[in-house]
């Protein structure tokens, strides 16, 4: 495989391979264990590296690959897969696995947090403490869009929503468990019963070997399921960037992953999505699901810059709320916010994502949450940048998880 299109192969999670050969079901259910890594530490360090320029991108690009080589080394070697990224977060599944893997995947990723507890740079001395949460079950990995237009991939089900969860019970420096890992046996593990039903991972006996990773797609189906923009940051050396954008999350909540339908779902709310985006002049990152649940996450000036954004990931949201109205049994909210983010591709050499970090990301999914049904919250930003085209209601404020 010749190296510009091996290069493609690292923003796809193995497990979606045999999904895009000729002829595949677009989609498959898979037994095994998802972990939920979360860590804190990462905002403040980009807040405070934005005002450098191209330094403090540059500094934030080595420190966040740096991190993740270090930790996505540890995950492959028990067998791990990363699905998505959020952020500085990491959804991992280990497939077929009873739990021995991803539980030594997880205790030596925390040993290895040592190593990030005082980063000096320009901007000051920072520090990272992880938090991760595991559970076990059947996961739904699908692909979406239709050949010839954009596409994107997908992991849902349950294991996703209760990692989640037991990450939102561990404080930092512990692995959690959701009852649901027990299923998958730990006998002779060493771990501590919490009065929520919940685990704390202590020690772990040692790992089997993983299992072999699926056959990579081919060059042609690499090629085609691309998207361009991330054609072209492929190379291992891309850097980062600061730079404005206008953020907007869209909550989607009654998918049963139970239901024999719901890829096709699925699928129509990419296309409803993924075509507005396009039609404002913005991008659709990613489908992601687990923490805070099913949701689509679009950027308007990242990876390329968009005139008026604020105004045009308001109108895309719009469409997107009432073209879902078609769907019936799903219910739709979006939180939008404009500011100054971390752009770019980030994560190991052999795994990345293009993602976005900072402060309006955090906000932009609080707004999400508390949005009613069908309606879009906006931030005080958002509303005074578009204000000139479109008609926003003042609220009173609100409070939301960061903000004093």
């Amino acid at each position: 495989m010749g190296s510009e299109t091996g290069g493609l192969r690292v923003f796809l999670p193995s497990s979606i391979y045999p999904l895009l050969e000729p002829g595949a079901r677009p989609f498959a259910r898979r037994r095994g264990v998802v972990l939920f890594c979360d860590v804190a530490g990462f905002t403040p360090m980009t807040e405070a590296l934005s005002v450098m320029g191209r330094e403090g991108s540059e500094t934030l690009t080595r420190i966040l690959n740096g991190y993740f080589t270090r930790m996505i080394g540890i995950l492959e070697a028990d067998g791990g897969d990363v699905l998505r990224f959020g952020g500085d977060a990491m959804t991992v599944f280990f497939p077929g696995d009873g739990g021995q893997r991803a539980a030594s995947a997880a205790l030596e990723m925390m040993a290895a947090m040592e190593e990030f507890s005082g980063i000096k740079t320009a901007a000051g001395t920072f520090s990272l403490s992880m938090k991760i949460g595991a559970a076990w079950g059947g996961v739904l990995l699908g692909v979406v869009g239709a050949e010839g237009t954009p596409r994107d991939y997908y992991a849902a089900g349950k294991p996703l929503d209760d990692a989640a969860e037991a990450e939102h019970h561990a404080s930092p420096g512990l692995v959690v468990l959701h009852p649901s890992f027990a299923q998958a046996g730990h006998e002779g593990w060493r771990t501590t019963k919490t009065d929520s039903g919940f685990s704390l991972l202590r020690e772990a006996p040692e790992a089997p070997p993983p299992l072999p990773p699926p056959a990579p797609p081919s060059d042609e189906a690499l090629r085609s399921f691309t998207p361009p923009h991330l054609a072209e940051l492929a190379g291992a050396g891309t850097i980062g960037e600061h730079r404005g954008a206008a953020v907007a999350f869209v909550s989607i909540a009654g998918l049963a992953w139970d239901d024999p339908q719901v890829h096709g779902r699925v699928d129509a709310i990419f296309a409803i999505a993924e075509g507005a985006a396009r039609r404002y002049g913005g991008t659709l990152n990613k489908l992601d699901m687990g923490d805070k649940g099913a949701k689509v996450l679009l950027l308007f000036g990242a990876p390329r810059a968009c005139e008026a954004r604020e105004e045009m990931a308001a109108r895309c949201v719009l469409d997107i709320l009432r073209d879902a109205k078609a769907l019936p049994g799903l219910a739709l909210k979006a939180g939008i916010t404009s500011a100054p983010l971390f752009s770019g591709p980030v994560g190991a050499p052999s795994r990345r994502e293009f993602t976005v970090m900072g402060d309006g990301v955090n906000l932009a999914a609080r707004l999400m949450a508390a949005a009613a049904p069908g309606s879009a919250l906006v931030s005080k930003a958002v509303a005074e940048a578009a204000s000139a085209a479109l008609q926003f209601k003042a609220l009173d404020p609100i409070r939301v998880k960061g903000k004093a």
